[in-house]
């Protein structure tokens, strides 16, 4: 059983020890936000992993790359936790995606250079783009992360196919080292792509004051 997650003071708690990085402001949390800490950083750590691991498999199997390559593994990180419809990756889906605002965040704060010329896109970029394949695999789960981090219109109606897309293209070139025929997933009115799981459905999550604060 997951624990309730408290309000924004617990946000700002972990946003400020995050942003500020001391062992001063560590100490000072309660055992609560200690736990919401502990979670917000796994979530990111499994999700790094399985965008690591993207990169292992192109490398050993020499696995063809249309596009970047981090954009690739991207994708494969996120299509990998949104298969099985497990409310607890949601969940670090949802904290990866926080995660990619609040490194924004603190590179603003640091008036870091934004590298234009790099592999990687723009934090901000990937976390619009981790959270539209999420909504097309689930338009009804994650309609409201959708809307707090502002997510266009225009863009949410090409984020079913974007979720095809990215599953589908996985599938065929791992085809040959999973043992697993890909089929291209059927795109629903709703698009909702994924098994309901049994009872109602609410993504676990809490407000970060480091998402965007605005609506299109």
């Amino acid at each position: 059983m997951m624990v309730k997650r408290q309000p924004r003071r617990i946000a700002a708690a972990i946003g400020a020890l995050l942003l500020i990085g001391s062992l001063q402001a560590a100490a000072a949390l309660t055992n609560a936000q200690a736990r919401e800490a502990d979670r917000f950083a796994l979530g990111n750590a499994i999700w790094v992993l399985y965008h690591e691991i993207g990169h292992l498999l192109v490398n050993e199997f020499q696995l063809p790359v249309l596009g970047r390559e981090e954009d690739a593994v991207d994708h494969l990180a996120t299509v990998t936790l949104l298969e099985d419809a497990n409310k607890q990756m949601d969940g670090f889906l949802t904290d990866a995606v926080d995660g990619f605002f609040l490194s924004a965040r603190v590179k603003q704060r640091n008036q870091s250079e934004r590298r234009l010329f790099v592999g990687h896109g723009l934090d901000e970029q990937r976390a619009f783009e981790v959270t539209c394949l999420m909504l097309g695999s689930d338009r009804i789960a994650f309609t409201e992360l959708a809307d707090s981090i502002g997510l266009p219109a225009d863009q949410r109606a090409r984020c079913p196919g974007a979720y095809n897309l990215a599953r589908s293209s996985w599938l065929t070139v791992l085809a040959p080292y999973s043992g697993v025929r890909p089929r291209t997933p059927s795109v629903l009115p709703t698009g909702q792509h994924r098994k309901p799981m049994p009872g109602p459905k609410k993504l676990y999550r809490m407000p970060r004051f480091w998402r965007p604060q605005r609506s299109f």
